[in-house]
């Protein structure tokens, strides 16, 4: 059984925002140190959601939630303060038991079948895409959506809460990768605003539908998905 005292004590918050791979802007409040940045879990509120006082704890005003350095974790990765404790003394075990040389393993257990995945798109997509609703795991209550890089390799899932909110593994760098890129392959590739979007154009029939997974494009991502498509001999339809 994990002691929760001992991993308050053993792990400190600049340690789990490290571990957990947020980007908070380091700050100071009545003389004591803060943090402050995008909450990457419910990621609206804008750029100062989430809060981090090491002396205090943390607080998210997106979620109007706060708490210890486990909470933190438990919060940011979408588990139970339990899992969460357990993950922050082994980070890496996690990980490492569901990593192939091709790729993560896929999740099996997923339900494509479940009443929230169905209201996005049919059955018969799901199965083609692998998403499905997770009863378990670090998406657990959301319907999880498998991410590929380029070359097709499955690098993470991402999972779309009850509230439309994305959740995301802790360190995935959303501005470094491009939702369903490894199906571009020549022709029209079609930029669309969300995930749900290019699922419900997949639905239609259109192919190539491809997103971005952060709200705003910036010109650097915008240059690199030419190079890629150039490379295709693509054309992108915004």
């Amino acid at each position: 059984m994990v002691n929760f005292n001992d991993v308050k004590e053993r792990v400190s918050f600049e340690d789990a925002i490290k571990l957990l791979g947020i980007t908070l802007t380091e700050g100071e409040s009545n003389g004591k140190k803060v943090y402050r940045g995008p909450c990457p879990h419910c990621q609206t509120g804008g750029a100062r959601a989430l809060v981090v006082t090491p002396d205090k704890g943390f607080y998210c005003f997106s979620k109007k939630a706060g708490g210890d350095v486990i909470q933190l974790a438990a919060h940011v990765r979408g588990s139970s303060v339990k899992e969460a404790a357990e993950w922050l003394l082994s980070p890496g075990k996690e990980q490492n038991t569901n990593i192939e040389p091709g790729g993560l393993k896929p999740l099996e257990y997923l339900d494509p079948t479940h009443e929230r995945v169905l209201a996005i798109v049919s059955e018969e997509t799901a199965r083609f895409v692998g998403m499905g609703y997770a009863s378990k795991g670090i998406m657990r209550g959301t319907v999880a959506i498998p991410i590929h890089d380029i070359d097709g390799k499955l690098i993470a899932y991402a999972g779309i809460e009850e509230d439309g909110a994305y959740r995301f593994p802790a360190g995935f760098l959303r501005s470094a990768h491009i939702f369903n890129i490894h199906r571009v392959i020549t022709g029209e590739a079609y930029l669309l605003p969300t995930v749900e979007d290019v699922l419900r154009a997949m639905e239609n029939g259109i192919d190539q539908p491809i997103c971005f997974f952060n709200a705003g494009i910036d010109p650097i991502q915008l240059k690199a998905l030419a190079d890629i498509l150039d490379g295709r001999t693509t054309t992108l339809v915004v």
